[in-house]
């Protein structure tokens, strides 16, 4: 039997992969290459998320968004991202309020 390989980018990971629970201020998830898949607000946030591709937070910047939220997203909503980063995967925004859960790989 011939072996799989394995699929990169565009590949609906939102249903393996690794993951990262009760984000509530900017953390790098993963400091390598990686695909972001789903992002999940668990309670509502006060301020905006954004998801970028970069090293570290401090790097954060328009020029390697993914993703940003509109302001104040509410508890239950689902964002379905299935995004190649090309240098890493950092959580970021404006959030003084909320909890999100991002699953990743």
């Amino acid at each position: 039997m011939a072996e799989r390989k394995k699929p990169v980018g565009a590949t609906g990971i939102q249903s393996g992969g690794d993951r990262t629970l009760n984000l509530t201020a900017a953390a790098v998830i993963k400091a390598r290459p990686g695909i972001v898949g789903i992002l999940t607000v668990i309670t509502t946030v006060t301020g905006t998320i954004s998801i970028h591709d970069c090293l570290t937070t401090g790097a954060a910047a328009a020029t390697n968004a993914i993703y940003t939220s509109a302001a104040n997203p509410v508890a239950g909503t689902v964002v379905k991202l299935d995004f190649p980063c090309r240098t890493g995967i950092v959580f970021s925004g404006t959030i003084s309020a909320g909890i999100c859960a991002l699953s990743w790989e």
